[in-house]
């Protein structure tokens, strides 16, 4: 499974999808970096985090085997593959309710100029 640009994980867990057809991302994607919130990417020369902003591919999630409780609280975003690529200047952006990001691979490949960041779930405010 290939991850590139802009991703949010979503709640839940992705895996690749058993048709090779089917697409990993959602339809529709999800903005940002906006609203005075912090997400970053790494700079082109690699020696710092800029501001990020703009338009990101969300993961499609698997339906769960067994329905959780209303009790339960999930805050998680797996991602699940034999082999993980997260290709040149890929961005993976962890947005609220989410907490944590678990990647199970028996083979990560991380090619250069990749961040995992996260986007506060509140503005906040300067001045």
């Amino acid at each position: 499974m290939t991850l590139n640009g802009a991703v949010v994980p979503q709640l839940g867990v992705t895996r690749p999808p058993t048709n090779s057809a089917d697409s990993i991302y959602e339809t529709q994607t999800t903005k940002y970096g906006d609203s005075g919130k912090y997400a970053s990417k790494i700079s082109p020369d690699g020696t710092q985090f800029d501001p990020a902003s703009g338009d990101a591919k969300l993961l499609k999630v698997a339906a769960p085997a067994v329905t959780p409780p209303p009790s339960a609280i999930m805050a998680d975003a797996l991602i699940v593959a034999h082999t993980l690529t997260l290709t040149a200047g890929t961005n993976i952006i962890l947005k609220a309710p989410n907490r944590y990001l678990m990647i199970i691979a028996e083979n990560l490949v991380v090619e250069n100029n990749v961040t995992i960041t996260w986007e506060a779930a509140h503005a906040l405010r300067h001045g």
